[in-house]
């Protein structure tokens, strides 16, 4: 038999486990690679809604396939817990602006990573 006839199933459920153990409790579809290429963040701006004095620079992530109003959110300062936040993305020159809620954020896992603040923006759908 071939190797190519053999079947692989993928990752299994244990690897997925241990995978997020690895990665203190986050989900899969939450982590964010730090080395990754960069042109799978955008610059962007988050703000509280009708306060334009809370401004945050942030990386943001691509929507999440599953649900396409999430972004992953990455920045150098803390971001609190935030109920009305506006956020706004630079994808190459043009501007997308959402409205959604944001987790407090927490430091990166890794020890190389631990000056970034990672959170979840989660759009509102309309």
């Amino acid at each position: 038999m071939k190797e190519d006839d053999i079947f692989h199933p993928g990752v299994s459920e244990e690897q997925i486990r241990r995978a997020e153990e690895m990665l203190g409790g986050l989900s899969l579809e939450m982590f964010v690679e730090k080395r990754s290429p960069s042109d799978k963040y955008r610059p962007g701006i988050l703000t509280v809604s009708g306060q334009g004095a809370t401004v945050i620079k942030v990386l943001v992530s691509a929507a999440f396939e599953e649900r396409p109003a999430d972004r992953a959110l990455l920045a150098m300062e803390a971001i609190p817990e935030i109920e009305n936040a506006d956020l706004v993305i630079d994808e190459r020159g043009q501007k997308t602006r959402l409205k959604g809620r944001v987790e407090a954020s927490h430091p990166g896992q890794r020890k190389d990573d631990q000056e970034l603040n990672v959170t979840l923006f989660h759009g509102k759908t309309q």
